[in-house]
């Protein structure tokens, strides 16, 4: 039942008006054949302890492994669009509310980041919740569980790289009993989990009896190379006539480039590749002192790494 359904008598007495009141406001069958029903029981992320528990309700516990887990490369959510339903919206950053669960975004066509976990593109699962409807109508999920497996979420985030997620599948719980580690939990995947209400809407407590759960995973093919600058080569030294490094840690990293500054001019003395040696010829009686930058594979430089001065 959603909950925006105006009352029955109201419509009997204005049958012309009410008429056209339901068909665009009343209430329609969804259809969930793509919908998988979750059972608790037998996800292995569920446990015991958590089988009870709200689902939009991660405890501290969680909160500080995902602020462990969080990659500083990438940046924060800005918005959210689902190529299939045109919806474009800003993404808010939510925490917990006063009960311990999940915030919801305070504007209803937007939708919330929990802050707490990882950033879209993070390796882990980030979560991203948003309102089905409003007292009024629709609100920016209200179609979430027409997705099929396959279907683009994008993401763009503050550098205005775009990340392009696909459905895996969509999963429905009873909201009391969703399985929190596979939503909140650590993963190996660069995950993204979109959370809204389904079911049938308790007037008493005020929420839906389910939770819909799409989850989803980054396309990198699809998706911008990394936008921010890469980490830069350690211990630069020249030794025996070359100029020597160690690897960048980023393994997007393609490239080395290698610079001779001198009386306050520099000079690109040439190109290596990130799967050669870490290592390059210099000319003879080179002196000044030397510059290696890491490339990633947006053509970003990193910070320089300088050698001593040669004279």
């Amino acid at each position: 039942m959603k909950r925006w359904l105006l009352p029955a008598s109201i419509l009997l007495m204005v049958a012309s008006v009410g008429t056209l009141l339901f068909l665009l406001f009343g209430q329609t069958k969804l259809d969930t054949s793509n919908i998988t029903q979750g059972d608790p029981k037998t996800e292995s992320a569920a446990s015991s302890e958590t089988k009870e528990e709200d689902p939009l309700k991660p405890s501290e516990i969680f909160k500080k492994e995902f602020k462990d887990l969080s990659a500083t490369e990438v940046e924060l959510p800005k918005q959210l669009f689902i190529p299939k339903h045109d919806i474009k919206t800003k993404v808010e950053q939510v925490g917990l509310d006063k009960d311990g669960a999940m915030a919801t975004p305070k504007n209803e066509q937007q939708a919330g980041w929990y802050k707490f976990g990882p950033r879209p593109g993070d390796v882990g699962n980030a979560v991203i919740d948003g309102h089905t409807d409003t007292k009024t109508g629709p609100a920016i999920f209200y179609k979430l569980h027409e997705l099929k497996k396959g279907d683009p979420v994008e993401i763009t985030d503050a550098s205005g790289r775009k990340l392009v997620f696909r459905v895996k599948e969509l999963v429905q719980y009873d909201h009391l009993k969703a399985p929190l580690k596979k939503i909140f939990g650590p993963a190996d995947t660069r995950n993204l989990n979109l959370i809204t209400c389904i079911g049938t809407y308790d007037q008493n407590q005020g929420t839906y009896d389910d939770r819909l759960v799409v989850f989803t995973e980054l396309d990198e093919k699809a998706s911008d190379p990394v936008k921010t600058p890469p980490k830069p080569a350690t211990n630069i030294r020249v030794s025996g006539g070359f100029i020597n490094w160690y690897a960048s840690t980023d393994e997007d990293v393609v490239k080395y480039n290698v610079y001779q500054e001198k009386n306050g001019k520099r000079k690109k003395l040439g190109t290596t590749e990130s799967i050669e040696r870490k290592a390059f010829p210099l000319p003879e009686d080179a002196t000044g002192r030397f510059v290696v930058t890491a490339v990633n594979k947006a053509g970003i430089e990193s910070e320089d790494a300088f050698s001593a001065v040669q004279k």
